[in-house]
Parts: C-alpha cells; structure tokens; sequence
C-alpha cells in the first residue's frame, strides 16, 4: 500500500465512525475490547477506505485519495485520531514485512505497528445489506430527529432511545416515546416507495445523520434486517433491533383527533414555555416534579399556569388565542415535561386537551408532542 490523502478528511471520516460506535444498542455507553476497537485502513483504485464492525454494527467511509499501490491493514481507531497528523496531505506506506504503516504528514513522519489480519472485523460485517429504496434531503432527517428528541426518562436501567421508522407511499414517518410521552414527525418524499418498517436507536440514527453534511442527500435501505444510511463519506448498517417494540403513534394521534377535545387553543411555543418556566421557578428542580396547573380564560385570551405547593406558589399569564372549552377550563401536567415539549417546538402550537391527554401539535414543523395529563 501507498496512498495521500487529506488529512482532514480522513480525521473527520474516523471521528464519525468513532462517534456512531460509541453507543449500545439502548443508548448506554458500549462496552468494548481491544479488537472491536480496530478498524480496517484500505487503498483501492477508488480511494481511501475506512472499515469497522461489531455485533452487526457496519460502518464504512471513503474519502478521495491519491493509490500509488493498493493494499489494507488493521489499526486501532483512537491511533487515527489521536496521532497528531496536521498537514494538510498524509501519505501511509504498508511496511509488510515489519507489519507496521510508515506515515509523512509534512515535515512529521513516524510508524504504528498495525495488523494485516482483516478477516477478524470482516467476519463480523453483517450479510443481507439492504439496497436503498429511498433517497431525501439531509436536513430533513436532521430536522425530524430535533422535533422528536425529548430527554429520555430510565426505565428497568435502560435509556427510551428508541426510534421507529415508517414509510408508507409518498410519506415517511419517524415516531419515538418513552413511559410518558411520544412524538411523531412526518415528512414528503419525491417518490413513492413500498411499506416498511424499522425500529432502531435514537443515539445511533443521531450520530449518523448529524456526521452527513445537511445540503447532502441521504439514502436508506430497510429491512427485515436492519437499516442501512448512506449519505457524504458514510455508508452505515444496523441490525434489526426486534426485540423492541413501540406503540403505534400515528394510530394514537388519529384516534384522539377523531374525539372531541376537553380544551383547544393556539399558543405561541417560546411565550408559554418562558411563562410556565417562570411561574415553576419558585420551587426548587431538586423537590422533583412540579404540578402545573394551566386555567384558561375564554374572555381575556389567555392562559395562566399556576404552581401552589408547600414550597411556594406563582403563576405567569401568556395569550392563548381560539380558546374552546367542553367541560373543564384547566389542564393539570408536568411542568418539566411540557416546558421540554415546547422547546422542541417554534411559532404558533395548537394545544388539544381530552381527560388524560395533552398534545402539542404544530402544522408548519409537521410535528406532533404527547404527554399525559397528571390526576
């Protein structure tokens, strides 16, 4: 092997990598020895390869380089990253013999020793990679995975990481929830594509996405198998995690549209959420969760969340615009939990109210919030 390649690029390809493997498939940081932390280095007449795998988590970058001689070997991830290459342009040259890479990086040159044993992460490289089926905008991926990122609760010791992915037609869908609260976000495609489904990890979906320049397009693969994204350098496969299951929220958001609400008004996101930060701000975050209490007012157009505890008391008045009541004028719920929904959310939101739910719906972000109503 003899290849030059960018510097940078190759730096910020490892970084992906490492980043996409540093999480379990529940979200809790990954355990891993020594081998699971290497990664294949490859020059082919196409360019600069990297390679890593482990428990059916594939990943693969390629960057543009200039092969003199093609050839592979094994090295560590964080040597790649952690080696102080600054010029602009490295050059890696295979010393076969003494199994150790020679590398130039301006005036630093140096050696690591390296594996040439490829087949131990080969063999783990997953078989059955969907094709891709579907190609859309980036920033569309990155913009749902910020409308539906809710701070996970802990539930059994496990983090609610979990993301499922539906499409249908012309429509995709991403839909998450935890113990208390669900959210969807739907988004158009250029094309129709056939029905499937994927449950994967919030964490892992995240760090591909966000490593994809948002100007880039992104294709994705299902399957029975698992989810592959492929998009800039990157190209990443997951495995079905069949084990998980999540409720069905677009079914959940149609059923309660299609039932008359207790309560619906239009509030601003930023103004409601600054007032009911204010008005639970007179009890300290470390006496747990607040009781919230918003009582709305049909004449003067607004709603008032109030805090009454033993701790304190306040309440903050915002407008709330098309106020229509049924039977009760007030919603009871978590303040930490609806302040966090509002912040996922800009402009103007519809508030829907039934006995013991309460969405959050904005038409503009197609985006939809659920949390309970508290007793």
């Amino acid at each position: 092997m003899h290849v030059e390649f960018n510097t940078g690029e190759m730096r910020e390809a490892i970084r992906s990598i490492k980043k996409i493997f540093s999480k379990g498939p529940v979200g809790e940081e990954a355990k891993e020895d020594v081998d699971t932390k290497d990664c294949i280095v490859a020059s082919k007449a196409d360019g600069f390869i990297i390679e890593a795998a482990r428990s059916g988590l594939y990943c693969r970058s390629k960057i543009k380089a200039s092969v003199e001689s093609e050839g592979s070997f094994v090295i560590s991830r964080g040597s790649l990253c952690d080696v102080k290459w600054d010029h602009e342009t490295t050059v890696f040259k295979l010393d076969e013999k003494e199994n150790r890479i020679l590398f130039r990086s301006g005036t630093f040159d140096g050696n690591i020793p390296v594996s040439q044993a490829v087949e131990v992460i080969l063999n783990q490289k997953p078989s059955g990679i969907p094709k891709v089926t579907l190609t859309l905008p980036c920033k569309v991926l990155q913009e749902g995975i910020k409308r539906i990122s809710f701070t996970p609760t802990i539930q059994r010791g496990l983090l609610d990481f979990n993301l499922k992915i539906i499409v249908k037609g012309k429509t995709l869908v991403m839909t998450t929830n935890d113990s208390y609260r669900a959210a969807a976000f739907k988004a158009e495609l250029e094309d129709a594509v056939p029905e499937a489904t994927i449950v994967t990890t919030r964490p892992f979906f995240a760090s591909v996405v966000s490593s994809i320049p948002s100007d880039e397009k992104v294709g994705i693969g299902l399957s029975d198998k698992g989810l592959r994204i492929k998009g800039g350098t990157l190209d990443v496969f997951q495995p079905a995690l069949q084990e998980l299951e999540l409720l069905d929220i677009p079914a959940r958001i149609k059923t309660l549209l299609e039932t008359k609400a207790e309560v619906r008004c239009k509030i601003d996101a930023k103004k409601s959420r600054d007032s009911i930060i204010r008005a639970s701000s007179v009890v300290p975050a470390q006496f747990g969760e607040i009781r919230l209490v918003l009582k709305f007012n049909v004449k003067k157009g607004i709603a008032v969340p109030q805090v009454d505890s033993s701790r304190g008391g306040g309440q903050d008045p915002f407008e709330a615009q098309d106020i229509e009541l049924k039977d009760s004028d007030e919603v009871v719920v978590s303040s930490k939990y609806i302040s966090e929904c509002l912040s996922l959310l800009d402009g103007e939101v519809e508030m829907l109210v039934w006995d013991r739910t309460v969405m959050l719906r904005s038409e503009s972000l197609n985006t939809t919030l659920i949390l309970p109503q508290l007793t």
